[in-house]
């Protein structure tokens, strides 16, 4: 078989491999163990859940300053009117200032500049149409 010039290296000779235990078939019950009582498994399924924080004080009350500010903030979708780019905005509900802004005003006016450059390059570059008339 020409497996494309990679020579494979012989097999390990001298390993000896795990035996193999078969199950048994007698049909025995399990073997009853004794467990201390603090490592006996326990269902806790209708037990009420503890719930841990290990947070520091600092954490949490920065965790409910920002969950404040996440109230008074608003995240509005809008379309640019010159661009008809998609533009992402938080604003302030209490003051309507624009707190967060995707992309920024500077490049969309960088791309507003360079669409009208690029439309004036083409209107330079556009062939003129001369009409001949022949009398």
């Amino acid at each position: 078989m020409d497996i494309g010039g990679v020579r494979m290296a012989p097999a390990a000779a001298g390993v000896p491999l795990a035996p193999r235990v078969e199950p048994t078939s007698s049909g025995t019950k399990a073997v009853a163990t004794e467990l201390p009582r603090s490592d006996v498994v326990v269902d806790v399924r209708g037990q009420a859940s503890a719930r841990l924080d290990a947070r520091t004080q600092d954490h949490q009350d920065q965790a409910r300053r920002e969950a404040l500010l996440r109230s008074f903030i608003q995240t509005r979708i809008i379309i640019h009117p010159d661009t008809r780019e998609i533009i992402s905005r938080s604003v302030d509900t209490r003051t309507g200032d624009v707190i967060e802004q995707f992309p920024d005003e500077t490049t969309l006016k960088l791309k507003d500049y360079l669409k009208a450059i690029r439309d004036s390059m083409e209107r330079q570059n556009a062939p003129t149409q001369q009409v001949e008339r022949t009398a």
